[in-house]
């Protein structure tokens, strides 16, 4: 589980580390090591998402001491609300530190992971290339469309691209761009995220096709863990992603539970 949360950290981390100066300054863009995890925020964007801790206590046991200085943290960003994720090995009692301090349960998402087994055929005529900087606006404003983010997140979300570790991909439609989908390889760890369709092609296979290149490629990077997270799925609450990664060969490791803080003001 440890190695699980130590791929997406490295990750994430370094999503917000290649952020340019002009994302720095439109979205707010912070991030710093605390309580054994790692803290990312936003604050100009109040998006949860992008305004929450991971990792907390990997490195070492989180401490109450800690909780305060993550919401110290936070209200010094300018933020308005963010998640707190504990991981499963966290010490039984933070949950009651959580809640004495404010914090409520908003919702849970599902850490998955797989192994380095070939991915099965996607069965897609999608059309899956990797991109480069040339493509980079476009690819921040397909994913940050679907995501409902604001417009000055948009262009981060293109800022990595071409980055070393990072891989992006395209998958195209009628040779339209049609979905988005990227990979961040550090070791023999791989993270996937930034999944997104426009809405008109979407049930066309486009993020199949898109996990299929994805676990190939990093197969021939000699990628040995695959980590992704996505919404739980509910009775309440549909989540194709989680469905799809599954057929990918991807298994549930943990939920993560979601607590949030807001902020005064």
């Amino acid at each position: 589980m440890i190695e699980l949360e130590r791929i997406e950290m490295a990750a994430w981390a370094d999503f917000y580390r290649a952020a340019t100066n002009e994302s720095v300054a439109a979205c707010g863009i912070r991030v710093a090591e605390v309580a054994g995890g790692v803290a990312t925020s936003a604050a100009a964007a109040d998006v949860l998402a992008l305004n929450r801790v991971v990792g907390l206590g990997v490195e070492r046991p989180a401490t109450p001491d800690d909780l305060d200085a993550i919401v110290d943290l936070f209200r010094e960003a300018g933020a308005r609300r963010f998640f707190v994720q504990p991981q499963p090995e966290a010490p039984a009692e933070l949950k009651g530190w959580l809640e004495a301090r404010g914090f409520r349960h908003h919702n849970n998402w599902v850490k998955l992971s797989r192994g380095s087994q070939p991915p099965r055929a996607s069965n897609s005529e999608v059309r899956v290339e990797p991109i480069d900087r040339n493509r980079a606006a476009e690819f921040g404003a397909i994913a940050g469309a679907a995501f409902d983010w604001p417009e000055q997140v948009r262009a981060w979300v293109g800022d990595p691209v071409g980055r070393d570790g990072w891989h992006h991909y395209m998958a195209f439609v009628d040779n339209i761009a049609a979905a988005t989908g990227a990979m961040h390889v550090s070791g023999s760890g791989a993270w996937f995220d930034f999944a997104a369709t426009r809405p008109e092609y979407r049930g066309r296979g486009a993020q199949s096709a898109l996990l299929e290149r994805r676990i190939a490629d990093a197969i021939s990077l000699g990628v040995e863990r695959f980590v992704v997270e996505t919404a739980e799925q509910t009775a309440q609450r549909d989540a194709p992603s989680y469905r799809n990664t599954l057929s990918f060969g991807f298994e549930p490791a943990y939920l993560m539970p979601n607590y949030m803080y807001e902020l005064e003001g």
